[in-house]
């Protein structure tokens, strides 16, 4: 059984990390995780926000949520923004999530659509 003395006089060394590291580490978990991430403490609060790689999966998430997202992300200098989105709904939304990623100064923009999507662009 542990102790309950110890549980408590333990540090929370990865909230004493650097926000770039902090940052660098939530890059590897799915946006839907990382945006959870400020319900550990105020510390994590606004942490994802000014990560520095955006992969947005709009098939694992609703338009709104990528909307929301969209609105609280801050990180004046982007290095890779990632759009995948393969549902027709999600067709009226596109250009408004490119157009915001873009004041991100994005380096690297990689954008993923099913073939309903060229049809639907290009006919």
């Amino acid at each position: 059984m542990v102790d309950d003395k110890k549980i408590k006089a333990a540090v929370d060394k990865i909230s004493n990390l650097p926000d770039v590291i902090l940052q660098h580490i939530i890059c590897y978990i799915p946006i839907k995780v990382a945006v959870s991430t400020f319900l550990l403490s105020r510390r994590w609060r606004h942490i994802w926000c000014d990560i520095p790689s955006l992969t947005l999966d709009v098939d694992t998430l609703i338009a709104a949520s990528v909307n929301e997202t969209l609105i609280h992300y801050t990180d004046p200098k982007t290095k890779n923004f990632y759009l995948k989105a393969t549902k027709r709904e999600d067709i009226p939304h596109i250009d408004r999530w490119i157009k915001c990623a873009m004041p991100h100064n994005v380096e690297n923009l990689s954008l993923d659509f099913s073939r309903p999507y060229y049809e639907e662009f290009y006919i």
